[in-house]
């Protein structure tokens, strides 16, 4: 994802679903703190989330489900009091709890189990991350802005 994203200061969504995106969350989009909602759900995304993100004070729905994110989501998410939806699961390399006062999506249908409240896969995070060779670029579909 390009770090230019972040200088998009006047968007009030952003909805990047179902691209096999690749490549990490910039730190950048922190400054995108007017956004109520991102989405990244159904990509390719690798590395970790940027402890930056707990800048976006005025989000309410934070999606990244179905990525290949690893490690913890980062203690400064406990900012994040508005979230009222935060999707995670379906990445593999990813751990720990969830930040107190972080509510998880945990609607039925969505793809998530409704037991994932108050932890993401147990506390216990491995070693190694594991990593996935992603080859061939594809055309973006299903994303907007507003």
């Amino acid at each position: 994802l390009p770090t230019e994203l972040g200088t998009l200061t006047s968007l009030t969504h952003m909805w990047f679903d179902v691209n096999q995106l690749t490549g990490t969350l910039p730190t950048e989009l922190a400054a995108l703190n007017r956004i109520p909602w991102m989405n990244f759900r159904f990509n390719r995304l690798t590395g970790t989330v940027p402890s930056e993100l707990g800048a976006l004070t005025t989000i309410r729905k934070l999606w990244f489900w179905d990525n290949q994110l690893t490690g913890t989501l980062p203690l400064e998410f406990a900012a994040l009091t508005r979230v009222t939806g935060l999707l995670v699961c379906n990445n593999p390399g990813l751990c720990g709890d969830i930040p107190a006062g972080v509510t998880p999506d945990v609607q039925s249908g969505w793809g998530c189990p409704t037991a994932l409240v108050g932890t993401l896969l147990g506390s216990d995070c491995p070693t190694s991350s594991p990593t996935e060779a992603v080859s061939g670029e594809q055309p973006l579909k299903d994303n907007w802005f507003r």
